[in-house]
């Protein structure tokens, strides 16, 4: 059976955070259990955590899809994160973290494009094309009104 402690180390060597300074346990793990579901939403399959093990055992090219979905969802919370990062200067220094969530937003964006042709490669007939583009929402804009409405 697969460990999830050695996927979450997986995770965490992709993300070059190893000591576990750029997020705590809960949220690799969080990243991780969101990507199971997505994996399972997006090419069929039934892979669940069970205490530290995950059923049926994960392998092969669906163990590097879980890990590069798991890490995009990373990026996103690090984006998050770092969007109410600052810029400062004093005299001749100036600290610049403003780009930070930009950095994040554009990893994220090329590990899901890595993610969705992985996925149509895998298994083109569970993946058409559209994969659930996550939490969306639309805004209408009617004639005659200034605010949008969600």
């Amino acid at each position: 059976m697969t460990q999830v402690s050695d996927i979450l180390a997986l995770l965490r060597t992709d993300l070059g955070d190893a000591a576990g300074e750029l997020l705590g346990d809960n949220d690799v793990l969080r990243a991780l259990t969101r990507a199971i579901l997505a994996v399972n939403r997006d090419i069929g399959r039934v892979y669940q955590i069970t205490g530290d093990g995950i059923e049926p055992d994960l392998t092969g090219d669906d163990a590097d899809l879980v890990v590069l979905r798991a890490h995009a969802f990373c990026c996103s919370m690090l984006r998050s994160a770092a969007s109410a990062n600052f810029s400062f200067g004093s005299g001749d220094k100036r600290v610049d973290k403003t780009m930070q969530a930009q950095a994040w937003a554009d990893l994220e964006k090329d590990l899901l494009d890595r993610y969705r042709e992985a996925v149509s490669r895998i298994n083109p007939a569970l993946s058409d094309g559209l994969l659930d583009p996550g939490n969306v929402r639309p805004k209408i804009f009617e004639v005659g009104r200034r605010h949008a409405r969600h």
